[in-house]
């Protein structure tokens, strides 16, 4: 059975402490998993605030520097946490779309792909100016 897309964000009930998951299940917003969605939206919100500051700077970027396998890459890695947090807010109950062709295991755990961007990235840094040392 499909699930229901949500749709809205707010309730105006208030909240008294407590939120719903996206299966509907009530639970305290002290409980680790709401920690755990919040910390995984707000890396996602890093990620895309990053992107978007090096977009908005690509003329003052080196040359080596690949911004369209950079975006790329960061695009990846965002979706890829936007999965993790619709899997979090289903309490596992959620298989994302791009996972119906591929075995559900892998899909679960990412490791194959973080492995990937994992090695991009650290390629893309090899290609970076050293930072200068702070003098605090």
């Amino acid at each position: 059975m499909a699930k229901d897309r949500i749709s809205k964000v707010t309730t105006r009930t208030g909240d008294g402490g407590q939120t719903k998951l996206a299966t509907g299940k009530t639970v305290s917003k002290k409980q680790p998993i709401i920690r755990a969605i919040g910390s995984v939206d707000e890396l996602n919100s890093h990620i895309g605030l990053t992107l978007t500051v090096l977009l908005a700077n690509q003329n003052s970027i080196p040359n080596n520097v690949e911004l369209t396998a950079l975006q790329a890459t960061f695009t990846g890695i965002q979706q890829a946490l936007f999965d993790t947090g619709a899997v979090l807010a289903m309490e596992g109950d959620f298989t994302p779309p791009d996972c119906a062709v591929i075995e559900a295991s892998t899909c679960r755990n990412r490791s194959v792909g973080i492995s990937k961007r994992g090695s991009g990235i650290n390629r893309r840094l090899q290609t970076l100016c050293p930072l200068p040392e702070s003098t605090q």
